[in-house]
């Protein structure tokens, strides 16, 4: 799990740099993209960490959430658009 969020925020941070440099807005979008996949690697991290069943089971449950808030939210943008 640290693993994962180690190479996503190495990533984005790198990404981060590509775009002050450059200024695109698509990449932006994958920085902010890479971001969000790191902070859901968060809550996993901090229930495996506490050896909690309930805590990986809500953790899970939190990030399953997250990406379907993100997925609504995109599906309502481009029905605008």
């Amino acid at each position: 799990m640290a693993a994962s969020l180690l190479v996503l925020g190495l990533a984005a941070g790198a990404q981060v740099v590509v775009f002050v440099l450059s200024g695109s807005v698509a990449l932006l979008a994958d920085v902010i993209h890479n971001f969000g996949d790191a902070l859901t690697a968060v809550p996993l991290g901090v229930a495996f960490f506490l050896r909690s069943f309930r805590g990986e089971k809500l953790a899970g449950l939190f990030v399953v959430l997250a990406i379907f808030i993100s997925a609504v939210w995109r599906s309502s943008k481009r029905s605008s658009a």
